[in-house]
């Protein structure tokens, strides 16, 4: 039993009403038996888990359970919204229309952090005219790390000579002016 299925169990049944075990086994590739072990381990964790019968049946989690404590602290749970946050307003896809699902993802997070989640914004454009170029370098760069790709740039070295240079990056790092 892999943790990271329960965990995916738990919020595939926070984001829908109820589930029954004969998708949720086509969903994870397993026996209903194992999806009937999953639910009884995660209602010895604590998760009030419980099922229903007939037409509409399956399993369901209580409407009103959060996974408030169970995984996250409150700094923890702020860090990670802020940082959400933070890359979405980098990359411009808060306001895009095929990140609707992340942006309902960091609203519905935003809900678990009792802490404010604004304190970090990042934003290029007001004061520095290479703004744009740098939002366009950093969605290039963050495609490439995702999609191992290649990317191709001309460096300029400290002594002032020019290399041509194609790398598959890994990382972005950034560091401030000063």
């Amino acid at each position: 039993m892999s943790q990271k299925n329960l965990f995916e169990l738990v919020y595939i049944l926070l984001d829908k009403k109820s589930v029954t075990a004969k998708n949720l086994a086509e969903h994870f590739g397993v026996s209903e038996r194992t999806i009937l072990r999953w639910a009884e381990s995660l209602a010895e964790a604590g998760v009030p888990i419980y099922s229903t019968q007939g037409r509409y049946g399956g399993f369901a989690i209580a409407e009103n359970y959060v996974l408030d404590k169970t995984i996250f602290t409150d700094e923890e749970k702020c860090s990670v919204v802020s940082s959400l946050k933070a890359v979405a307003k980098l990359t411009g896809s808060e306001h895009s229309c095929k990140n609707s699902a992340e942006k309902t993802a960091v609203q519905k997070l935003s809900k678990f952090a009792k802490k404010n989640t604004d304190w970090l914004e990042l934003d290029f454009s007001p004061w520095n005219p290479q703004g744009k170029n740098i939002n366009r370098i950093f969605n290039k760069l963050k495609n490439a790390i995702i999609e191992k790709q290649q990317v191709e740039f001309d460096y300029f070295s400290l002594n002032k000579k020019t290399e041509h240079r194609t790398v598959q990056p890994w990382k972005i790092v950034f560091r401030g002016v000063g």
